[in-house]
């Protein structure tokens, strides 16, 4: 018991970056051959992404959450959801079924404590995330037609890519300072292009991100992207399928959310696929 207790501090504390370096190591060579483990991984994440929108992370917790466990587009995408799962069961009657068993828990003697505000339902405590995921999905249907929020999220969800992933760092402006635009090879069409957009300053919650070719023809958007900081540097992550691609000039347009719905002009970013 002791040891299982450790191995999910271990686990908690590589995803919020906080691990030692040795054990960051051996958790990650252990999780390519030990599926029992990977699983622990997932269900951990979604434990901190349900802390996180419960208020339950501490100080150092939610800091390392933020500008840690948010820069991988993953854990982003999780997020995304639970959000959108929180507000769609808070106007939502929740299904008799997970009320009964929430009660089965309980004993007579030990009534419901109230808590400050809702975490994930029951069915989201699965050990296997895509299982806790589908469960919802399902839910969701049950319960009634739902939000376009939810629906949106939901179709957004996808497990992690295949192939490798190519970083890309873009500042605002056409061009770089030294006046020559970024370039970069074309990577294989399965592979994935992950253009970091930095920030003068984070303003919004939510951006929207749109790529277009020199023509203006619109390659690829994403309008649920959130800013992550890195070493005092704010930016916003794009995940651009590298088949979406091909050799020639792009522009990135990204804008903000304001409180009333709309979008507002954020700075634009060039860059240029080579051979």
């Amino acid at each position: 018991m002791k040891s299982e207790s450790k191995t999910q501090e271990t686990i908690r504390n590589y995803l919020l970056g906080q691990a030692a370096e040795e054990d960051s190591a051996r958790l990650e060579e252990q999780i390519l051959t030990d599926e029992t483990l990977f699983q622990e991984l997932l269900a951990a994440e979604d434990e901190l992404v349900d802390d996180y929108l419960s208020d339950k992370l501490s100080p150092s917790e939610l800091q390392s959450f933020e500008n840690h466990f948010l820069l991988a587009p993953e854990h982003q995408r999780k997020l995304r959801f639970g959000r959108a799962l929180h507000k769609y069961l808070d106007v939502a009657e929740i299904p008799e079924v997970a009320k009964d068993h929430a009660a089965e828990t309980l004993s007579p003697e030990e009534p419901a404590k109230p808590s400050p505000k809702p975490g994930f339902p029951w069915f989201l405590r699965f050990s296997n995330p895509i299982l806790s995921y589908s469960f919802a999905v399902a839910m969701l249907l049950v319960v009634g037609s739902g939000s376009w929020v939810v629906v949106n999220n939901l179709r957004q969800f996808r497990p992690p890519q295949a192939g490798n992933v190519y970083l890309a760092t873009l500042t605002p402006g056409l061009t770089r300072a030294g006046g020559e635009i970024s370039k970069f090879k074309l990577p294989p069409a399965g592979d994935t292009v992950e253009l970091r957009l930095t920030l003068p300053k984070s303003d919004y919650q939510i951006y929207r991100s749109d790529l277009l070719t020199a023509n203006q023809d619109q390659v690829w958007a994403s309008d649920d992207l959130t800013a992550v900081t890195d070493s005092g540097t704010s930016f916003v992550v794009a995940r651009v399928p590298a088949n979406l691609l091909a050799v020639g000039d792009y522009q990135v347009k990204l804008r903000g959310r304001a409180n009333d719905g709309s979008f507002e002009d954020v700075d634009g970013y060039a860059f240029r696929v080579t051979r």
